[in-house]
């Protein structure tokens, strides 16, 4: 078995986690089409959890549509809002309450991934460290004050979520990646294949696994729905100078 923190997979190897990189089914796999809320789907099971996250990605969608302004590489806000709904909606969920249910741990020193982009506590720190605008201060919190501040600050959660799909993004460009190049994969699947599982092993020609390919399949979905201008992050066959990443 791949050594995860060792980053020892390819994003083309469904095999690592099999049930994490399925397609999304109905009622959490169009998220183009609305529910109508929470209360118009009581006793409807998954119906009614989906309308909760529903509500809930919603509320988020102008934060998150900001954090991407200052991201340290050219991230398009439909990349970022549909992991934040992909992420949502593989969240264990009470079907009849709609609430998360999340791991519970009285060691301070240990959590689980959480907030709303589902980000572990080493992962942000690593992010932070990587790239991206964050002060000091933000880069030296400490557990509690950190996990605090993923769990109720979704800008800034969406903040550190941005400077790790560009930190994946970064390493596949150092080997020779182009995003661009005809035949290539995009830079919303490599990052989508990835995200949930870790900064893979950089190589030139990666390969989209099945949850890469929904969450740009989101991607183009979220675009429409909200009206989005386009984001064009490539000129003459490359990634515009502006779109590389930045790191520290």
């Amino acid at each position: 078995m791949p050594n995860r923190e060792n980053n020892d997979w390819d994003p083309g190897n469904n095999w690592w986690n099999p049930d994490g990189n399925k397609r999304l089914g109905y009622p959490w796999g169009d998220i183009e089409h609305p529910l109508p809320p929470p209360e118009c789907t009581a006793g409807f099971g998954m119906g009614r959890a989906r309308g909760y996250a529903e509500a809930w990605f919603e509320r988020l969608v102008g934060t998150i549509i900001e954090a991407t302004a200052t991201a340290p590489c050219c991230i398009c806000p439909e990349w970022l809002l549909a992991i934040l709904w992909d992420e949502i909606a593989r969240r264990k969920r009470n079907p009849s309450t709609g609430a998360d249910e999340e791991r519970q741990s009285d060691d301070e020193e240990w959590w689980p991934s959480v907030g709303p982009f589902q980000i572990t506590l080493a992962t942000a720190r690593d992010a932070m460290r990587w790239g991206g605008e964050f002060s000091n201060e933000e880069r030296n919190l400490n557990d509690k004050e950190l996990h605090d501040r993923l769990t109720n600050d979704a800008g800034f959660a969406a903040r550190v979520a941005t400077a790790r799909l560009c930190q994946i993004l970064a390493g596949y460009l150092n080997k020779g990646y182009n995003p661009c190049a005809e035949g290539s994969i995009s830079v919303i699947e490599l990052v989508g294949s990835l995200y949930s599982q870790g900064l893979g092993r950089p190589k030139a020609n990666p390969k989209v696994n099945e949850r890469g390919r929904q969450i740009a399949d989101f991607a183009e979905k979220i675009k429409r729905r909200y009206d989005m201008p386009d984001c064009n992050v490539c000129e003459n066959g490359k990634l515009k100078d502006k779109c590389l990443p930045k790191p520290r």
